[in-house]
C-alpha cells in the first residue's frame, strides 16, 4: 500500500485538516497554527508541500513566516493560499520562489495536481505569473473605478488630482510623482498636485512651457519614457536643484481632453526596475481620467460662472432700475460694473445730438487715469464706429486699429458696446484693459446683456428728466416757468441768499399783436422776446415767463446797480429790435418793467 504524501498546513482554521483529510485519500494533511511548531514540522522529513493561509491584517506576519520556511526547508515547495487574490500579497511572495498561489477554499484535488507536477519536475511559477498579470489588471480596474466614483461625487478638482496622483503610485511604484496642469496664459506648467519628498516645495512652481521632459510632453502632446534622463538633452535639473532630489528615471504622460492638452502626469524613478510599456499603459489610462475631470471641472466652473454673473446681471438690473437721476445712474453704473466683472476701466458716452458727439457722461477705472478727451465726433473713432453702424466691436490691439483715437496710455485692448433702444441709438459703453486679446465671446455676450440692462434704466431716467423739465419748462418759449420761478425764490430763501433782485416785465400792447396777427404769430413774438431777454441775462440770472406776456428775470447776488444796468440793456435792445422777420412783418414792440 502506497504510503500518504504529507502536507503541511498553516492555518487559523481548527477544523481545515479534518475536511481536506476526509475529501482525500491520498494526502495527509497536517494543521498547525503556531508558528514554531509550523517551523520545526517543516524542518522534518517526508513533508511534500507546505500551504501557508495569508490574510489581511496579518500579510507582514505571514510574508516573514514564508521567509523563515524558506530559509528552514529550501527544498520544500511552498503554497500561499488566501481567501481573496491580492496584489500586495502576489507583489511581495514574487521573490520568495512560491510554487502556487491559490484562493480559498482549498480543493484536496488542487493540491494533487500541484504535488504531481512537483514529482514531475513542472515549476508552478507560470501560473504565479499568470495570476500576478491578473492581479495587476484588477488593481488597475479596481484603481479606475474608484477614480471614476469619485468624479462622480466630488467637484473638487484639486482633491480629483491628489487622489489619481495616489493612485499612480500603487500603479507603478515610484519614489516621486506629480500633476502639471498649464496656466492661464498656456506658456508655462504649475505643479498642482505633487507627492513624494519635497513635494511641499515644488507644489505651486512653474516651469516654461517646452522647459524639461514635462514641458516636452506638454508642448508635442506625446508621452515619453526615459531610463536615464542623464543622456537626454531634454533634461531640466532646476527642480532637482531646488529640491536636493535625484532624478533618475523619468516617465510622462500629457493630459488631453476633446483634443486639447491641459497638462502631464509625472511619474520619477521607479523603484524596481525600468519603467517599462505596461507601466505607460497604466498612466496614460489614469491621464485620461485627469484629462476628464479637468473637462468636467472646467464645464463646472464655466456653468458656475455663468451663474453668478445672471445673478449679477439681475441684482445689477435691479438696482440701477430704481434709479431716475440720469447723472447719479451714469456714475454708479460705471463703478459697480467695473467692480463686478473686473473691467480695467469703463465709461459710458451718450449722444449729443444737436452738437453730432459723443460726450463722455461717467468713468471709473482700475487706477487712476484719465481720458484725454470727453467728446467725440460721431464720424471718429471706434466709439463712433459703434454709433453710426450700431453693432458692438471687440479689437485686441487698438494700436494696430486705424480706426483707434490714442486716449489712454496703457490700454491695448477695447471693447464698445452699443447703448441702443428698439432702433434708438442712446450712447455707447466702452471698456479697456491692459492686456492684448482681452475679450473673448463670452465677455462680449456678458457685456452686451448689461449693456440691454443698461439702456432701459438709462432711457427710463431720460424720460424722467424730461418729465421733470416739462413741469418746471415752459411749452411755448422754453423759458424756465412759473412754477420754477417760485421754486428758485423758495431756494433762494431758505439758504438766506443776502442780495438779489428781481426783475418784473410785460410787453405793451400785447394783445393787439393776437388781434391783428393771429395767437400763431403772437406766440412767435414770445419766444422771439424770451430769446433777448435771455441774451442779456446769460448765465448771471434765470429768464421765466411767468405767464400771458409776462417775464421774470432772478439774479441772485445782484444789487441795485447791477439789475438797473440789465434792466437798460433788455429795454435797448427789445426797443430796437425788429421781431418776426421770418414772417415778414418787422414787428417793433415796447416793454414796462419794474424792479
Amino acid at each position: 500500500m502506497r504510503k500518504k504524501r504529507k502536507v503541511l498546513i498553516w492555518t487559523k482554521e481548527t477544523d481545515a485538516s479534518e475536511i481536506l483529510n476526509k475529501e482525500s485519500k491520498d494526502l495527509n494533511f497536517i494543521r498547525t497554527s503556531y508558528k514554531a511548531e509550523l517551523l520545526a514540522l517543516a524542518a522534518g522529513k517526508e513533508i511534500s508541500l507546505i500551504l501557508v493561509e495569508i490574510n489581511p491584517p496579518e500579510i507582514k506576519s505571514g510574508i516573514k513566516t514564508v521567509r523563515d520556511l524558506r530559509h528552514i526547508a529550501p527544498d520544500v515547495s511552498i503554497v500561499v493560499f488566501s481567501n481573496q487574490l491580492l496584489p500586495i500579497i502576489i507583489n511581495a511572495i514574487s521573490s520568495l520562489d512560491i510554487h502556487d498561489y491559490l484562493v480559498t477554499p482549498l480543493n484536496p484535488n488542487e493540491i494533487k495536481r500541484i504535488i504531481n507536477e512537483l514529482e514531475k519536475g513542472k515549476k508552478g511559477k507560470e501560473n504565479l505569473a499568470l495570476l500576478y498579470n491578473l492581479s495587476e489588471k484588477l488593481q488597475q480596474l479596481s484603481i479606475e473605478n474608484e477614480i471614476i466614483k469619485v468624479l462622480n461625487t466630488t467637484f473638487e478638482l484639486n482633491s480629483i488630482l491628489d487622489i489619481i496622483i495616489e493612485k499612480a503610485i500603487e500603479l507603478v511604484n515610484v519614489e516621486a510623482s506629480s500633476i502639471l496642469l498649464f496656466n492661464k496664459n498656456r506658456d508655462k506648467l504649475i505643479f498642482n498636485a505633487a507627492y513624494g519628498k519635497k513635494s511641499d516645495m515644488i507644489r505651486g512652481s512653474s516651469i516654461k512651457l517646452g522647459q524639461g521632459i514635462a514641458g516636452w510632453v506638454a508642448k508635442e502632446g506625446k508621452p515619453v519614457i526615459v531610463n536615464d534622463v542623464v543622456g537626454d538633452k531634454r533634461f531640466f535639473n532646476g527642480i532637482d536643484k531646488l529640491t536636493e532630489f535625484k532624478t533618475r528615471s523619468i516617465l510622462c504622460t500629457p493630459i488631453m481632453a476633446e483634443k486639447r492638452i491641459h497638462g502631464v502626469i509625472e511619474l520619477i524613478n521607479k523603484k524596481k526596475g525600468e519603467f517599462s510599456g505596461d507601466d505607460l499603459e497604466k498612466i496614460m489610462t489614469l491621464s485620461s481620467l485627469a484629462g476628464f475631470a479637468l473637462n468636467k471641472a472646467n464645464l463646472i466652473k464655466t456653468e458656475r460662472k455663468r451663474m453668478e454673473e445672471i445673478t449679477l446681471l439681475f441684482e445689477l438690473g435691479t438696482y440701477l432700475s430704481g434709479m431716475l437721476n440720469l447723472e447719479e445712474l451714469l456714475q454708479r453704473s460705471v463703478q459697480l460694473i467695473r467692480r463686478s466683472f473686473g473691467f480695467y476701466y469703463i465709461g459710458i458716452a451718450l449722444i449729443i445730438p444737436e452738437e453730432g458727439v459723443l460726450e463722455l457722461k461717467s468713468f471709473d477705472s482700475e487706477e487712476k487715469i484719465h481720458p484725454k478727451r470727453r467728446k467725440v465726433a460721431i464720424d471718429q473713432g471706434l466709439m463712433g464706429w459703434v454709433v453710426r453702424h450700431g453693432v458692438p466691436l471687440r479689437i485686441d490691439d487698438v494700436k494696430k486699429d486705424k480706426r483707434y483715437l490714442k486716449g489712454i496710455e496703457s490700454v491695448y485692448s477695447e471693447m464698445v458696446i452699443p447703448l441702443k433702444r428698439k432702433d434708438t441709438i442712446l450712447g455707447v459703453m466702452d471698456i479697456g484693459s491692459k492686456k492684448y486679446n482681452a475679450f473673448n465671446n463670452a465677455d462680449q455676450i456678458l457685456t452686451e446683456q448689461i449693456a440691454r440692462f443698461l439702456s432701459i434704466s438709462i432711457e427710463n431716467a431720460m424720460l424722467y428728466k424730461k418729465v421733470g423739465r416739462l413741469a418746471i419748462v415752459d411749452d411755448l418759449t422754453q423759458l424756465f416757468n412759473a412754477r420754477y420761478c417760485h421754486i428758485t425764490l423758495d431756494k433762494l430763501r431758505k439758504e438766506k441768499q443776502e442780495t438779489f433782485s428781481i426783475i418784473f416785465l410785460d410787453l405793451d400792447f400785447f394783445k393787439l399783436v393776437n388781434d391783428r396777427f393771429g395767437h400763431q404769430i403772437g406766440g412767435k413774438l414770445l419766444k422771439e422776446v424770451g430769446k433777448k431777454v435771455k441774451i442779456v441775462v446769460g448765465r448771471s440770472g434765470t429768464t421765466i415767463r411767468y405767464g400771458g406776456d409776462e417775464y421774470v428775470i432772478i439774479l441772485p447776488g445782484v444789487k441795485k446797480d447791477g439789475v438797473l444796468q440789465t434792466a437798460r440793456n433788455i429795454l435797448h435792445l427789445i426797443n430796437k429790435t425788429a421781431f418776426l422777420n421770418e414772417d415778414d412783418i418787422n414787428y417793433h414792440i415796447t416793454a414796462s418793467l419794474g424792479i
